[in-house]
């Protein structure tokens, strides 16, 4: 009996290793590999193809992140200025 419980155990701990190497590659695969490296601002995140925006100011999307075009601005009466 007590040679069962040992097994039980040893199965739980390996399957609890294995779930932590899994979910630490997809950490890794999700944050870490960022083609082009990282990207900080608008201007990078254009460079690095994120997903543009048809809006005033311009929006770039990548890795879930916004990026506002810092040379854009909305005036007080709705006009856009660059």
């Amino acid at each position: 009996m007590k040679l069962a419980k040992q097994r039980q155990w040893l199965l739980i701990v390996i399957i609890v290793l294995v779930l932590l190497t899994a979910g630490a590659i997809g950490w890794l695969f999700r944050y870490q590999s960022k083609p082009g490296g990282p990207v900080n601002n608008f201007q990078e995140c254009v460079n690095a193809g994120g997903v543009m925006t048809m809006t005033y100011p311009e929006q770039c999307y990548i890795y879930e992140k916004v990026y506002h075009n810092p040379n854009q601005h909305l005036n007080a009466d709705g006009t856009g200025t660059n």
